[in-house]
């Protein structure tokens, strides 16, 4: 599609660097913090009374828009796209050259559900936003099971200095484009050390951007996919001794879920991140609790001394069913979301999904067969449900045809009855949507949720829509995180008022 995008790219040369930046970065505050855009960007008038959302501009196109003005865009300019004409123009053609690379893709009719798997990861993360819970989840995982020992080692700094400097940088970009360097810290407990190594972990030059951009840059289907070497180092030094972060939210996910990336590698990760992802789902459970409705089981092991097995991580049950509940702290593999060359990469990942459900089943076949020590089976329902730290957004009608009818096929070669599937329907959630589930389910009870999920066609709804849609009564009047407590472990004494930067859970766009 070189051709088609070749007019685009020759056009951004006109244009100034550091000021498309700057016009992208007013479009990315307005729409995800509700910054008002200034009068030179602001629609015209009779586009101005409509809602937003008529407008066709979105957060992605942006993320888009930003990579091709630093990759094609002049360094030395003194022009910006700074009208909403010319920003509106740029937009229609990222939309443009979108539709007419997907009217080339050769395969449209084998790969339409494949393209809906990569809609699906790039657009929900944008829609659903950043939120306080997410802060907070986080907060709390880095102090378990050893998690801060990695962190202390990889960034030479606190999980809580992490959290802090990204937490007030992100607070600092919300009203300024830039900030001058070094780093002075004067809002919280981190030491000027920790703002020096911040700053050099996180950033690049203008040149080394572009350069990382080039690396992975695709002319193909995967154009609008391609991975954004923002999302690893948000911050962008210039000459002047300042720097800028066109896309805020990329530094808030970066101290938070992207540390995931980091630490992946590092000798004891699986000592520690898994082990702490499931006392973190255990945590929100007991915290969930507080009317003492469910009973709790932890993970507990049995069989032989050969043959140990452990049981399923959770079992939550309350007077009207039993949920089996597995924790992953597993992440979907960038290609598994985005590449669209071959389907060998997005079908790999929907492979791993059954895997986790086909170890769900196995535990579940021994639980039924009272094998377990610490539950017995009881003349009441129970339900699966598979819960990542992250989300991997898996619903729709794929997961019936690359998850379910082959976890069936994969529990009969077992010697497992596979209408255990149908009997104890399986979902999917994230750690964030757990947190909803169990405040309501501890107000209705586990099977007046889980049963309604099987009716109809909500078997193929993320279990956050079905909540939402259904139960938004039961969650409007609760807290939005149970982990709320955490916000005085990341306001050091002396440092005055702490103001969180993010949405709540269930402020949408």
């Amino acid at each position: 599609m070189f051709d088609l995008y070749k007019p685009f790219r020759n056009r951004l040369r006109h244009f100034s660097i550091v000021e498309s930046l700057f016009s992208v970065f007013r479009f990315i505050q307005f729409l995800d913090f509700e910054v008002p855009l200034p009068p030179t960007l602001g629609p015209p008038a009779g586009l101005s009374q409509r809602n937003r959302m008529r407008w066709g501009i979105v957060q992605w196109e942006f993320e888009i828009l930003a990579r091709e003005i630093i990759l094609n865009g002049d360094p030395h300019g003194k022009n910006g796209l700074s009208t909403w004409a010319e920003i509106a123009r740029a937009i229609n053609t990222i939309k443009g050259l979108e539709n007419d690379t997907w009217a080339r893709h050769p395969k449209q009719e084998d790969d339409i559900l494949y393209e809906l798997v990569r809609i699906a990861h790039r657009q929900f993360p944008w829609q659903h936003g950043f939120s306080h819970p997410q802060i907070l989840r986080y907060s709390r995982l880095f102090e378990l099971c050893g998690v801060d020992a990695l962190i202390r080692d990889e960034y030479d700094m606190e999980s809580s200095e992490l959290l802090q400097l990204g937490l007030s940088l992100a607070g600092h970009f919300l009203k300024n484009f830039r900030i001058k360097l070094p780093l002075s810290n004067q809002i919280n407990g981190a030491s000027q050390r920790a703002c020096d190594e911040f700053i050099k972990r996180f950033s690049l030059t203008l040149e080394g951007a572009r350069d990382q951009y080039r690396r992975t840059q695709s002319y193909d289907i995967n154009w609008a996919y391609t991975f954004n070497p923002l999302r690893l180092k948000p911050l962008i030094l210039l000459p002047d001794g300042t720097a800028i972060c066109p896309i805020p939210m990329f530094l808030l996910q970066r101290v938070t879920s992207g540390v995931y990336f980091d630490l992946v590698a590092k000798k004891g990760f699986s000592d520690s991140f898994g082990p702490a992802v499931q006392a973190l789902i255990g945590e929100a459970a007991y915290k969930s609790n507080a009317s003492k409705v469910f009973t709790i089981c932890g993970e507990a092991s049995y069989g032989s001394a050969k043959q140990r097995k452990d049981t399923v991580d959770w079992i939550i049950s309350d007077s009207t069913a039993s949920l089996f509940v597995e924790c992953k702290a597993a992440r979907t593999r960038f290609k598994g979301t985005s590449d669209l060359s071959e389907q060998v990469y997005i079908n790999r990942e929907f492979d791993r999904i059954r895997l986790f459900a086909t170890q769900i089943y196995k535990s579940l076949s021994d639980a039924l067969d009272g094998r377990y020590p610490n539950w017995v089976p009881e003349d009441k329902p129970i339900y699966c449900l598979i819960t990542t730290l992250e989300n991997w957004h898996t619903f729709g009608i794929h997961v019936d045809r690359l998850v379910i009818q082959p976890l069936k096929k994969d529990l009969y070669s077992l010697g497992i009855d596979p209408m255990l599937v149908d009997k104890h329907p399986l979902s999917f959630c994230s750690a964030d949507t757990f947190e909803m589930a169990m405040v309501v389910c501890g107000q209705v009870g586990i099977d007046a949720v889980f049963s309604k999920k099987t009716e109809g066609e909500y078997p193929q709804w993320a279990l956050e829509t079905f909540l939402t849609n259904n139960f938004s009564h039961e969650l409007q009047a609760h807290p939005t995180s149970v982990f709320e407590d955490q916000w005085a472990r990341l306001r050091p004494s002396g440092s005055g008022a702490f103001r969180p930067v993010g949405r709540h859970r269930h402020e949408r766009l």
